[in-house]
């Protein structure tokens, strides 16, 4: 499980221990991967860290070749890891006229290309042994712009476009591959402070259905898109987003103008 050791993937790797799953977290911080893993063992589970570069190939390799000689076997892959901080204020990314070469292949390379080395290398286990489940992290910034996020939101787009010609081209083989579509989960201090502040977090409540999403929710779906009870499922996109991406940002024009005023 890529980029497991805090926020989203934390959750999604402590959840996936609870039912039972033997989980291999990885990310770069070997702090916060023993928390992690202390996490997962205090609640009846099991894991162990494997720290991981994703950004380099041969690591990622490295990753699935120690999984399997930890645990025998790979039954699911779910990517998350994703080069986040090369995003947003005080990122890389932008609008497309002030983007750069540099700039367009970092982010792709940290956002897609590493979803596309690890898939790879979990397939060639998975196609030996008959059978996986992919389930890779998304963002609804493949389908919404954003403003100043051209790279980020083209190279979330092509996670999802190849997790459809993954299961496509590995049915034949057992494999299932979905997408999770995330929208504003606040998984971290800064997504705290984006909710409290005094314009954006008005604007980002009325985005929502429900509520704000937390970790919880996304390790929710990811585990039941993991599972059997998914068996029938492949190919697809679940937006995981408190019905943000399904509302037209419109104000309610049902009631008739001047109801009010007439009303007196």
């Amino acid at each position: 499980m890529t980029g497991s050791t805090r926020g989203i993937g934390r959750a999604i790797a402590v959840r996936f221990a609870v039912e039972g799953a033997r989980v291999v977290v990885t990310g770069r911080s070997e702090a916060n991967g023993a928390d992690t893993v202390a996490d997962i063992e205090n609640a009846g589970g099991q894991a162990v860290f494997v720290r991981a570069d994703l950004q380099e190939k041969p690591q990622v390799d490295r990753l699935v070749d120690q999984t399997i000689e930890q645990f025998g076997k790979l039954d699911v892959l779910v990517n998350n890891g994703a080069a986040t901080d090369l995003v947003g204020p005080g990122g890389v990314d932008a609008a497309l006229l002030e983007l750069d070469t540099p700039q367009w292949e970092a982010i792709v390379r940290g956002c897609a290309t590493t979803v596309v080395w690890s898939c790879q290398a979990a397939l060639r286990h998975m196609t030996d042994r008959g059978g996986g489940s992919i389930v890779n992290i998304s963002s609804a910034a493949s389908a919404r712009a954003t403003p100043a996020m051209a790279a980020y939101s083209a190279a979330k787009a092509s996670v999802e476009a190849l997790t459809r010609s993954i299961a496509v081209d590995y049915a034949a083989q057992g494999i299932r591959a979905n997408s999770l579509v995330l929208g504003f989960i606040v998984s971290r201090p800064s997504h705290e402070a984006m909710a409290a502040d005094p314009v954006a977090g008005p604007a980002l409540r009325a985005m929502q259905l429900t509520r704000f999403g937390g970790p919880d929710d996304v390790a929710a779906a990811a585990l039941f898109l993991a599972s059997d009870e998914a068996s029938f499922i492949t190919g697809t996109t679940l937006v995981v987003d408190g019905g943000a991406m399904c509302r037209m940002p419109m104000p309610d024009l049902s009631a008739p103008r001047g109801a009010s005023a007439n009303a007196r």
